[in-house]
């Protein structure tokens, strides 16, 4: 997985081999470690979400809706999200954020953009990435936000099925134990949503499919694109799933600069041509770095 610069769009040259893959089904037999996805940074956080909000336009890290992006090649959405006590409604008090930031709220986003893509292409397959705020230390507040989080995916439906019933269970018995499953055997399935979270309490109920992102990824430091240095889990070869011996999943940041103001100044091109930071020479180098 690739998480892109903040503010860039998309990486063309990933962009195009996803495309072809996806068109000729030549990634079916592939299992889902050996597959790269495309995921974008902050991706509640845009233009479309903003309208003609100054600040909402100002925190933005994405151009597009999250619709937009996922049809334009982006397989992965990174969100942060947040509880709001204060929202009188319970169904709108679990908030996508950037920083002090609101972009509306988790249901809404998930409704309007997520679920008709998943429904529109039955293929596809989409990793979700969650980072919690505000619940430092308040089990309290962690656990309503879990709460909150389950009844989005009990709620949101597509084609008549909640997001629950998409969602990848790494524990069903179909799967070998050896090896993730393949891609076709993802989409046969219908286990077609990644849903990864940073705390451990969310993917203790199996029937959700969330997964607690230090059990099965690693992660580089996000800041800055010259070095490759561990966040966490550098040198941990396998996941820590009960009975899976499945090679551990690399997460890998790409981001220069700590405003989306500054990463736009390091692009090139427009969403779809990839230049300076997000160029494909740029971005091809970091990757042979950061494997090794």
């Amino acid at each position: 997985m690739i998480k892109g610069s903040a503010g860039a769009g998309t990486v063309a040259a990933v962009l195009m081999m996803l495309r072809l893959a996806g068109a000729t089904n030549g990634v079916d037999n592939l299992r889902f470690n050996e597959v790269t996805f495309l995921v974008s940074h902050n991706s509640h956080a845009n233009f479309d979400a903003a309208g003609n909000d100054f600040m909402m336009r100002l925190g933005s890290n994405q151009r597009d809706s999250i619709l937009d992006q996922l049809n334009n090649g982006v397989q992965g959405i990174s969100l942060d999200i947040e509880l709001d006590y204060s929202r009188v409604d319970p169904d709108e008090r679990l908030r996508l954020v950037h920083g002090p930031i609101d972009y509306g709220d988790l249901g809404s986003e998930m409704s309007r953009n997520v679920a008709p893509y998943l429904e529109l292409n039955e293929d596809a397959i989409v990793i979700i990435y969650f980072q919690t705020n505000g619940d430092e230390n308040d089990e309290q507040i962690r656990s309503d936000i879990f709460a909150l989080l389950k009844q989005v995916f009990d709620k949101v439906l597509v084609g008549g099925e909640p997001l629950k019933n998409l969602t990848f269970k790494y524990g069903d018995e179909r799967w070998d134990s050896n090896d993730w499953p393949t891609i076709l055997e993802l989409r046969e399935a219908n286990q077609r949503l990644f849903v990864f979270t940073d705390r451990s309490e969310f993917a203790d109920h199996p029937d959700y499919g969330f997964i607690h992102n230090r059990a099965a990824l690693m992660e580089n430091d996000w800041r800055g694109i010259q070095g490759c240095m561990d966040r966490y889990n550098f040198g941990v070869p396998n996941v820590s799933f009960p009975d899976r011996r499945w090679s551990r999943l690399y997460f890998m940041n790409h981001f220069c600069c700590e405003t989306g103001g500054e990463s736009l100044t390091n692009i090139e091109g427009n969403n779809l041509l990839g230049g300076g930071d997000n160029g494909w020479g740029r971005l091809w180098r970091r990757v042979q770095q950061c494997k090794q």
